[in-house]
């Protein structure tokens, strides 16, 4: 038996509005977002957030959930595209941070590197709305204890 595969193409999901759904998503992977709430989040029209999830649905990037009559979408992070994308968004994240937080936050993370299964920026800094009083806040995992 032959298994036809459809074809993929990443510029099916490269728009702009297309990103902003996955970044999204992406950032709350346990979370399921109705219609409304995405579109009134990211500032997309209803109409172009269906078009995004329905193509997004077809290539199994986002799952659709029921709650009594209202649909329900998340990120399918069972998927490798969804893990490469979400190393690529945190990557982004930790770029466009601003020089002193990135200089310590880098400094800090080549200290535990080895020893760290996960590292997570998360708070005003990894939103970018961190003043000078900023503290920064990170999540580190580590099978050692």
């Amino acid at each position: 038996m032959v298994l036809k595969r459809e074809r993929f193409n990443l510029e099916q999901i490269a728009t702009k509005n297309t990103t902003k759904v996955l970044r999204f998503l992406t950032s709350k992977p346990y979370l399921a977002f109705g219609l409304t709430e995405l579109s009134e989040e990211l500032r997309i029209s209803k109409s172009n957030v269906l078009r995004i999830l329905k193509v997004l649905r077809a290539h199994k990037l986002v799952i659709e959930q029921k709650s009594g009559k209202k649909k329900l979408f998340r990120i399918n992070s069972e998927m490798s595209l969804i893990k490469i994308l979400w190393d690529l968004f945190m990557s982004e994240k930790r770029y466009n941070l601003p020089t002193s937080f990135k200089n310590v936050t880098d400094l800090f993370y080549e200290q535990v590197k080895d020893d760290v299964e996960l590292f997570i920026l998360f708070g005003s800094v990894a939103q970018g709305l961190a003043t000078d009083e900023s503290d920064i806040d990170i999540c580190v995992v580590s099978a050692r204890v």
